[in-house]
Parts: C-alpha cells; structure tokens; sequence
C-alpha cells in the first residue's frame, strides 16, 4: 500500500526543507582568524635577523632556564655563539617545532607559528649573526 501525501503538505515540505537547510548552514562559526589565528596573520620571514628577531624570542623564552654554569639539558643559550650550535646542529628548529611535549620547547607554552617561522628562516639561511 502505497501512503498518499496530500498536494499541501508536499508543497509546504518543498518549501521548509530549503529554509531549514539554510538557516543550519548558518550555524557554522566561521570567523578564519579566530579560528586559525596562527595561519592568518602575516609573518615575515624575509629579511630575519639576530639581533632583531632571534635574540629577543630566545631572552624571552629561553634564557632563565638555559643560563648560567648549570643550564637545563647542558644547552646554554645566552650569547650568539651557544644559540648557533644549536641551530646548526638541528636542536633548535627541531625542539620549537616538535609537538611532542616531552621535547617542544619552551615547555608547556609553545611558541607563536611566526616566532617559530622565523627561527626556521634564519637557521635554513646559515644562522649569521646579523
């Protein structure tokens, strides 16, 4: 047996049905920058230098555990020299960027994408203390 649909009701279905698609669709909260706030701001790696990006994230960061004549993990990061053996040795890209939290430095508060940008820049450009 077949059930018969009366002509309103399947006029009145043809009409909710797309207001109800639509109105749904417009539940989705799509505010990108919110959302995705270390991919939609602008960072620029072009022209990353020591003494203007490398060395404050590295004070800021870094420093009050990696000083001094006993520093976390033997890595001393408190003058350019110490801060280029870790980044040509890898350490230095490799702990800013890992998402392990055992290794990812600092620990408990990654770095911003763009600090982290930046760092890798300047490492894949020979690290110069500029």
């Amino acid at each position: 047996m077949i059930p018969i649909v009366p002509k309103y009701l399947k006029s009145f279905l043809k009409l909710i049905i797309p207001v109800i698609l639509i109105l749904l669709s417009g539940c989705y909260y799509d505010n990108y920058e919110e959302l995705y706030p270390e991919l939609s701001q602008d960072c620029d790696t072009s022209n990353v230098t020591f003494a203007g990006a490398i060395a404050p994230v590295i004070q800021a960061n870094c420093e009050r555990c990696h000083n001094g004549s006993d520093p976390n993990g033997g890595v001393l990061l408190t003058t350019y020299e110490d801060i280029k053996v870790v980044a040509d040795n890898g350490l230095l890209v490799q702990v800013t960027t890992s998402s392990n939290p055992d290794v990812q430095m600092p620990p408990g508060n990654p770095l911003p994408a763009c600090d982290i940008q930046k760092i890798t820049a300047w490492v894949e450009a020979g690290a110069p203390n500029n």
